[in-house]
């Protein structure tokens, strides 16, 4: 049977990347924040997505203590 390498390592289009973005954008539109901007190298938008996914508004996550 034929496999595709980009689903198996989910770097495809419709892999990681898409499924973070998309969880993005509901987190966004839920909090009636604009579209989040996309596009770029696939390594870029995972970072870019799963780092506006962590963003909680009035928490500073480098205060130690």
């Amino acid at each position: 049977m034929p496999l595709s390498e980009a689903t198996l390592t989910l770097r495809a289009e419709v892999g990681i990347v898409t499924v973070l973005e998309r969880w993005r954008q509901q987190m966004q539109a839920a909090r009636s924040w604009g579209v989040p901007a996309e596009g770029g190298p696939c390594a870029r938008r995972v970072r870019d997505a799963a780092r506006g996914l962590r963003y909680e508004p009035g928490v500073d996550r480098h205060r130690v203590g």
